[in-house]
C-alpha cells in the first residue's frame, strides 16, 4: 500500500528562495476494478485496529516536488497542481490517483499571520493580566508590612506570593476539618489527569507515524489497552464531583438553611463556537475543533447543577433516597437506548483514525461519551457516597468489624485494571449484535464508579493504610491544585508537538513512553504558573465579588494576615 505519511524536508524547502511547503490530506481512488485498491478498502474497514489507508497525508515542497507541474499550471489552482504531481508517481507504483480532501496549509520564510481585532483583545488581556499580577506581587512584597494588617484583597488576589501559599498548603487545609476524610481526592485526581494526558498524547504518534503497522500492532495486546482505553478513567471526576457537592451541601445545612445561590482549523472553530464554552455548552455541539476536552467541563457544569437542584428541593432523606434511585436507574437506561438505536459502538474505540480526528468526528464520542446526561450514573454514584459519608460519620461509624474483608478492598486495584480494558473485546470482533453493546454501554461506567466508590469510601474511614497512604501523600496537594490548568493546557501541547513535526516519527513502546511523560512534566511545568497568574487570582475575585463567597475570601485574608505576623 502507499506509505500513509511522507513529508519532505521543511527547513531546506523554506530556507530556498521561493520555497514553499504544504500539508494535506488526500484520498485514494482508482479509475475503475483495481485488486489494490479492494484490500485496501477491505483491509482499512476493521476501523477499531486499523488506519484508514485510503486517506493519506503529505507535506510537499511544493517548489521543488512539484516544479514541472507548478510551471505548466497556469490556473493557479494549487490542488490541481498537488493532485498532478503526486499522481505521477501513484500511477507508476500502484495504478491509483488522487484527489485531495482537506484544506492545504500552506508556509515559508515570508509568510505573515493576519493580526484582526481578536488577536488584539486577547494581546491585551494578557498583558493586563500580567500588569496587574506584577503589581499585585509588589504590594504584597513591599507595601504590606508584617504586622497585624488587613491590606487590600482585591491586589492580594493577583500576588503572586499569596497564591503560592494557597497553592503549597496542606490538603485540605481549611476551617471544616471534616474535608479531611477526602485527602485521598488530591491522589485520584493527579493520577486520573496523569492517564488522561498520556492517552491524548497519542494524537503525534498516530498523525506522524513512519511504521503504521507498528502501531496497528499495538491493538492486539492486551496490556496495551489499559493505556488504550483509559477513557473510563474520566468517570472519576464525575463520582467525586458528586461526592464533595452532596457531604458540603451536608455541612452547610448544620449552620443554616439551603437556599439558591449564584491553530489552523482550532482557530476557525474558537471564533465560530467558543461563545458555547462560555456557556458550558459545548458538549452538545459536535464536530468542533475549539477545545474539544473541555466536554468534561460543560458536563460537569451541568451535572452540578442538576445534582444542586436535586439535593436543595428534596430535603427530606426519604425524597432524596426516590429521586436519586429513580434517576440512577435513568441513567442505566440512557447509554443503551443511544448505542441501540443510533447503531454507536459499546464505548470509545480508541481507533487510529479517531485520534486522528481527535475524537469530534466519532458518533459514539458525540452520543454517548460527551454528553452531560450521559455521565449522569457516576454523579448519582457520587451524590449518594457523599451523603452515605455524611450520614455514617454522625452516627460514628466504625470499621474494626470489617477488617476480615481487607483482601476484598485490596482487590479493587485488580479489578480496576481489569475493567478498563475489558472494551478490548469489541476490537478484536467487528460483528458483534448492537443488543452486546447496549448492554456494556450502560454497565461499563457504573461498574468503573464502583470500584472507585469502594476506595473512596475506604478512604473516608481509615480502612487500610496502603491504598489510603499512597493517595493522601502530601505531595499530590500541590499538582492536583493546579489539574484544572493542566486539563484545558495540555492539548494545547498536544497539538503544538503535532503541528511542528518537520519528520516522521518510529512508534515503539520506549517512544510511546517518553512522548507520553514528556507531554505530561511540559503541561505540568507550564500549569504552575498559569494557576498562579490565571486561576488563583480569578477563583479569589470571585469569591470577593459574589456573597457566597465573601465569607470564605475574608477568612483566606485573615489566615494570610496571620502568616505575616512575626512568630
Amino acid at each position: 500500500m502507499p506509505p500513509m505519511f511522507r513529508l519532505d524536508p521543511y527547513e531546506p524547502c523554506v530556507h530556498e528562495p521561493g520555497g514553499v511547503y504544504c500539508t494535506f490530506e488526500l484520498k485514494l481512488v482508482a479509475d475503475g476494478p483495481n485488486e489494490l485498491m479492494d484490500m485496501i478498502q477491505k483491509y482499512s474497514a476493521h476501523r477499531e485496529m486499523h488506519y484508514n489507508h485510503s486517506r493519506l497525508h503529505r507535506g510537499i515542497c511544493v517548489t521543488k516536488t512539484c516544479k514541472d507541474h507548478l510551471s505548466q499550471n497556469t490556473s493557479a489552482d494549487l490542488k490541481l497542481v498537488l493532485e498532478g504531481c503526486l499522481n505521477d508517481t501513484l500511477w507508476k507504483q500502484y495504478k491509483l490517483k488522487n484527489k485531495v480532501s482537506s484544506d492545504v496549509l500552506c508556509n515559508d520564510l515570508d509568510h505573515k499571520l493576519d493580526i484582526d481585532y481578536g488577536d488584539i483583545a486577547v494581546a491585551i488581556i494578557c498583558l493586563s493580566i500580567i500588569l496587574l499580577n506584577i503589581v499585585g506581587s509588589c504590594y504584597d512584597f513591599f507595601l504590606v508590612p508584617n504586622k497585624e494588617i488587613k491590606g487590600n484583597r482585591f491586589l492580594l488576589c493577583f500576588s503572586i506570593k499569596y497564591n503560592w501559599k494557597k497553592l503549597v498548603a496542606p490538603p485540605a487545609d481549611g476551617p471544616e476539618a471534616r474535608l479531611k476524610r477526602f485527602k485521598g481526592f488530591n491522589g485520584l485526581r493527579t493520577i486520573s489527569i496523569i492517564i488522561v494526558i498520556m492517552e491524548h498524547s497519542l494524537l503525534p504518534l498516530v498523525v506522524s507515524s513512519q511504521n503504521p503497522h507498528n502501531f496497528e500492532r499495538k491493538y492486539y495486546n492486551m496490556i496495551c489497552h489499559i493505556f488504550i482505553d483509559g477513557a473510563l478513567v474520566v468517570q472519576t471526576f464525575f463520582l467525586m464531583s458528586g461526592c464533595l457537592l452532596s457531604y458540603n451541601l451536608e455541612l452547610i445545612a448544620e449552620k443554616r438553611k439551603i437556599t439558591w445561590s449564584t491553530v489552523g482549523v482550532e482557530v476557525k472553530d474558537c471564533r465560530r463556537d467558543g461563545w458555547l464554552n462560555l456557556l458550558y455548552l459545548n458538549n452538545y455541539i459536535d464536530e468542533s475543533q475549539c477545545m474539544p476536552q473541555t466536554w468534561y467541563i460543560a458536563s460537569d457544569m451541568q451535572l452540578y447543577v442538576l445534582g444542586l437542584i436535586i439535593l436543595v428541593l428534596a430535603t427530606t432523606m426519604t425524597a432524596r433516597k426516590i429521586i436519586l434511585s429513580l434517576l440512577f436507574v435513568i441513567a442505566l437506561i440512557i447509554p443503551p437506548i443511544h448505542t441501540y438505536f443510533q447503531k454507536l459502538d459499546a464505548g470509545l474505540v480508541i481507533s487510529p483514525e479517531l485520534v486522528r480526528d481527535y475524537f469530534v468526528k466519532d458518533p459514539t464520542f458525540n452520543h454517548t461519551y460527551k454528553r452531560g446526561h450521559t455521565n449522569l450514573a457516576c454523579y448519582i454514584m457520587g451524590l449518594s457516597l457523599g451523603i452515605l459519608i455524611y450520614y455514617l460519620q454522625k452516627r460514628d461509624f466504625k470499621v474494626e468489624g470489617f477488617q476480615k474483608c481487607k483482601f476484598l478492598y485490596w482487590a479493587t486495584l485488580p479489578a480496576m485494571l481489569i475493567v478498563l480494558p475489558s472494551g478490548a473485546f469489541f476490537y478484536f470482533y467487528e460483528e458483534v449484535p448492537i443488543y452486546y453493546k447496549a448492554i456494556y454501554s450502560g454497565l461499563a461506567k457504573p461498574v468503573f464508579g464502583s470500584i472507585i466508590m469502594v476506595i473512596v469510601l475506604g478512604m473516608a474511614f481509615k480502612y487500610e493504610n496502603t491504598y489510603r497512604g499512597i493517595l493522601e501523600w502530601k505531595g499530590w496537594s500541590s499538582p492536583a491544585r493546579v489539574s484544572y490548568c493542566a486539563y484545558i493546557l495540555h492539548v494545547l501541547f498536544v497539538r503544538t508537538l503535532t503541528g511542528s513535526r518537520t519528520t516522521l516519527m518510529h512508534v515503539s513502546i520506549a517512544h510511546t513512553l517518553l512522548v507520553s511523560f514528556g507531554t505530561v512534566v511540559i503541561t505540568y511545568v507550564v500549569a504552575y504558573p498559569f494557576y498562579l497568574f490565571v486561576e488563583a487570582p480569578s477563583v479569589g475575585l470571585s469569591k470577593l465579588i459574589l456573597p457566597v463567597g465573601k465569607e470564605a475570601a475574608r477568612a483566606e485574608v485573615e489566615a494570610s494576615k496571620r502568616d505575616r505576623m512575626p512568630a
